[in-house]
């Protein structure tokens, strides 16, 4: 995050030249106990976005009758462990707001969701950055995740220099190679409205079933360095890429068309609770594009 900041000068620019406003809503989470609060108009706070998945049991959410007690406060022990995760995270990086689309949209209002569905675009673009919890089938998963190592193999060296015979011991881990691929094996990439999540937000940390990884309009890199690419266009890294192909400086308009039928073709595959939703769903992109 703060090599992205001090030295990415295509992620600043972009940065410098985006006119998004505040959410109507964030959650501040600098105090102990989370707490819903409006930002003023014009108001320019710096917050972390969650990208998740809800799952069979909805998780903890804003509706009419709540609201004012979610602006008093909502104690952490409420939350799923995605959100708890999420806070975490954002704080560790010293964003004291958060949005997460259950308790930041009335969700028994039709018109409040409507008005706010169609503010996506903004609110992942305006986003500092973008925790995505892709390993997760619910809010009760969290964000981070423990993979044991898939062989250990202990490599046992004599120490020859030792009139004692000293046996030492190392350990040695391996793994298969990440796939780059990795995305599009997570239950994530099967919901729809996780698709623009992903694609609006400028940096994204995806907390993957093997470990982290980053991408920012300028790079793409894994936890343990193994993925690493300094030029963006044309990866085939399975984080959908419409958005980053739009933040691109120049690119032809076929470019643009074909990056379009793409990312239709992706988000056709994907699953809706709700059919109706579906273009609400892809409304963020579409602005964009």
């Amino acid at each position: 995050m703060k090599s992205c900041k001090e030295t990415h000068e295509h992620c600043n620019a972009l940065e410098d030249s985006l006119k998004t406003s505040c959410p109507t809503r964030l959650l501040e989470i600098s105090q102990t106990i989370p707490r819903l609060v409006c930002p003023p108009a014009g108001a320019h706070l710096a917050y972390t976005a969650l990208s998740h998945c809800w799952g069979g049991g909805l998780p903890i959410k804003t509706i009419s009758s709540n609201f004012l007690d979610h602006q008093a406060g909502i104690d952490m022990s409420s939350l799923p462990q995605t959100y708890r995760d999420a806070i975490t995270v954002s704080r560790r990086l010293g964003i004291d707001y958060i949005w997460i689309d259950s308790l930041c949209i009335i969700q028994d209002d039709a018109e409040d969701w409507a008005r706010e569905a169609s503010r996506m675009a903004s609110v992942y673009e305006g986003a500092q950055i973008t925790v995505v919890a892709a390993w997760g089938r619910d809010g009760s998963s969290g964000c981070f995740h423990h993979p044991k190592p898939t062989l250990v193999i202990e490599a046992f060296e004599k120490n020859n220099q030792s009139t004692s015979g000293t046996v030492t011991t190392k350990r040695l881990f391996l793994r298969p190679r990440p796939d780059t691929r990795f995305l599009k094996r997570s239950h994530l990439s099967t919901r729809a409205w996780t698709f623009q999540e992903v694609s609006l937000s400028r940096r994204v940390v995806v907390f993957s079933d093997d470990q982290l990884y980053w991408q920012c309009t300028t790079l793409l890199e894994s936890e343990d360095k193994l993925v690493s690419a300094n030029h963006l266009e044309g990866i085939n890294n399975a984080l959908p890429s419409l958005g980053l192909t739009i933040r691109q400086a120049e690119l032809p308009t076929w470019d643009l068309y074909y990056e379009w039928g793409m990312a239709c073709d992706a988000y056709a595959r994907r699953q809706l609770t709700f059919p109706k939703d579906k273009f609400a769903a892809l409304a963020g992109v579409t602005q964009v594009f």
